[in-house]
């Protein structure tokens, strides 16, 4: 998918820049498009999920993150007021479609599975644009504010986030299990969560970076010899 995104992302330029003219119309139609993708990925992959499982590796699935994307730089400065006024509403709206895409996953009953977690549906979607425009208020608080450590800070955690993101299910599979073992889960369950979510996203982060450490190590001892 990331090599999609780098192959198409003349595409969103273009597409962008020519969005100047016509910026809602383009807006819509992505919408629009947008959802009709995500009908047909329903209805496929619900009569068949054996078959269709390469589906969500198709362009089409990032493709309103591009386009809103590319649209927010061209119009950042209406962006941004839009962003600001409506902080609190995108707050609220955030945790309303926590709770469905949760209702939603709950749905299958337990234990949850990452099988029945697609985040090709309207919830997720909904979900990732808002958390998205979320971070995109913090990084407009930030700046506003002159928090220079903090911004410094989460730029970091921006640097090796994909690469966490990565290795997440891993970790995620081996601390939940070692959880389990200990009986943490079936005395303490909301302790047993949070704990988990704290220790895969730690080691999610630390093994990143040890690991581009240790390959920035290697590379410039190659180099050097």
């Amino acid at each position: 998918m990331m090599l999609q995104f780098i192959i198409l992302m003349p595409f969103f330029w273009w597409l962008t820049k020519s969005a100047i003219i016509h910026p809602k119309l383009v807006t819509i139609t992505t919408a629009l498009g947008y959802l009709l993708w995500l009908g047909i990925y329903q209805i496929a992959t619900k009569r068949s999920s054996t078959h269709w499982y390469l589906l969500d590796r198709v362009c089409l699935s990032f493709m309103i993150y591009g386009v809103y994307g590319g649209l927010a730089w061209q119009f950042a400065s209406r962006v941004n007021l839009w962003l600001v006024k409506w902080r609190k509403k995108l707050i609220l709206a955030t945790g309303l479609v926590l709770i469905w895409t949760n209702r939603e996953l709950f749905q299958f009953g337990f234990p949850v599975r990452l099988t029945n977690a697609p985040y090709y549906k309207l919830s997720m979607t909904c979900y990732s644009l808002l958390i998205i425009a979320l971070v995109a208020n913090l990084n407009l608080w930030q700046t506003t504010h002159h928090q220079d450590h903090s911004l410094a800070s989460f730029h970091w955690l921006a640097t090796y986030a994909y690469r966490a993101f990565l290795s997440h299910v891993f970790w995620l599979y081996f601390i939940w299990h070692g959880m389990l073992l200990w009986g943490l889960p079936t005395n303490h369950l909301i302790l047993a969560i949070v704990l988990t979510w704290l220790i895969t996203w730690g080691w999610s982060y630390l093994s990143a970076y040890l690991i581009h450490f240790s390959w920035t190590k290697v590379k410039s001892t190659i180099i050097t010899n």
